[in-house]
């Protein structure tokens, strides 16, 4: 409640306007963006790391007991499906077309069932990703970006 009174309270010093608007916007931002990430931190990052941690010392304290040892063996298959999903999210937003998607496959296929090295693949990703932007740019070009950049507004005012 203390953080997002303290946002609040300091939130007009980012649409400050007139004399010294420059530098009361500036601290304005600062401290509206400082609480935000830590209020954010303290809400959502902390609980979670106490938790890993909590399971980390349980699974070491009591590992051996069948009751805990079940209960982790019951929730491996849900945190398999939560990486598994946020692995299949990143790679659809990153990868997009098939040689990506080759690329993605063959190193994992080179770490699981090849048993390579991690910086060899990452080594081996980054050459093919260097040769095919050479030989084939145009399935190796990076995204369009947030916008289309066919658009032309004319030199600038201060030019």
């Amino acid at each position: 409640m203390t953080s997002i009174a303290t946002v609040a309270g300091h939130f007009p010093l980012t649409l400050v306007s007139g004399a010294g608007a420059e530098a009361r916007n500036s601290i304005g931002l600062v401290l509206v963006g400082g609480m935000a990430i830590g209020t954010i931190f303290t809400l959502f990052v902390l609980p979670s790391l106490f938790i890993l941690i909590g399971l980390s010392w349980l699974y070491i304290a009591f590992g051996d007991v069948p009751l805990v040892a079940g209960i982790f063996y019951g929730i491996k298959p849900a945190v398999t499906a939560i990486v598994m999903q946020a692995a299949w999210r990143i790679g659809s937003r990153a990868l997009k077309n098939n040689w990506l998607w080759g690329i993605a496959g063959a190193s994992f296929v080179a770490i699981f069932a090849f048993n390579l090295p991690f910086p060899l693949i990452v080594i081996g990703a980054a050459l093919l990703g260097y040769l095919g932007g050479r030989l084939l740019p145009q399935q190796f070009s990076l995204g369009g970006g947030h916008a289309s950049q066919d658009a032309n507004y004319g030199p600038a005012l201060i030019d």
